[in-house]
């Protein structure tokens, strides 16, 4: 970060329609950018969230209620607040041709091209980033475990993702999935580290018959608020 910060220089991620995942990871890598160059972001909250779940069947608040599930505007200025009348929003294509300017706030859709190539300067903005999305309770959300376990927890992209759909280059089959659970359940068991494994995924609940089968707690379909947060808590993420 550097101390020659000019006067009134901001910088917010917004225009953008995609998932909530791929616009929250977009504002955390204008978050990073922000602060490795030394200016102010400016939060502009989400305002429309693609891929909203067919089985949700209220979505009156489904976007402002990512907004606040995340929480990456706390602590941080809204648009409205900016500076001064004369501070001028400017569209950036790319993080690489910011210029420190006074009285400007650029506008920008993410930072991927500075943070992919920096990723460790997240440690950085790790434990903000913790703070604000603590700073809402997320009591409610975590699906009721055994205590003292230790937790493993599986994300499988389905729903939108299947072996034909558009987004079929992201699909990962079940016996891949096993292999890689397989040599996890190896590592654990070499550590004699007892382990609960829950599974979270979308779609048909006979695909995921198989891991059933090896003792693994499938919530398929789920809220998707109690998945996340339950992929957070857990002590490993596959």
């Amino acid at each position: 970060a550097t101390d020659d910060i000019a006067k009134d220089c901001y910088i917010t991620c917004t225009d953008r329609t995609d998932g909530v995942g791929a616009q929250i990871l977009a504002m955390m890598s204008t978050i990073l950018f922000s602060r490795a160059a030394g200016i102010r972001y400016v939060h502009t909250p989400l305002s429309v969230v693609d891929h909203r779940p067919n089985y949700i069947s209220d979505i009156s608040d489904w976007v402002p209620k990512w907004e606040r599930f995340f929480g990456l505007g706390v602590g941080e200025l809204a648009p409205s607040e900016v500076g001064s009348a004369n501070v001028m929003p400017v569209e950036l294509d790319s993080a690489e041709l910011w210029k420190r300017k006074s009285n400007t706030l650029y506008v920008i859709r993410h930072c991927f091209d500075f943070a992919d190539c920096y990723p460790d300067l997240y440690s950085l903005i790790a434990d903000d980033l913790k703070q604000k999305y603590y700073a809402i309770s997320k009591d409610g959300y975590l699906i009721p475990k055994e205590r003292e376990v230790f937790q493993v927890a599986v994300h499988v992209r389905r729903g939108d993702v299947t072996p034909s759909s558009r987004y079929k280059a992201r699909y990962t089959d079940n016996a891949f999935l096993m292999q890689v659970l397989g040599n996890a359940s190896e590592v654990l068991s070499s550590l004699r580290i007892p382990a609960q494994w829950s599974l979270y995924s979308q779609g048909d609940v006979d695909d995921f018959e198989e891991f059933k089968r090896l003792g693994i707690d499938c919530y398929i379909d789920s809220c998707p608020f109690s998945t996340f947060h339950s992929l957070v808590s857990a002590d490993v993420l596959v």
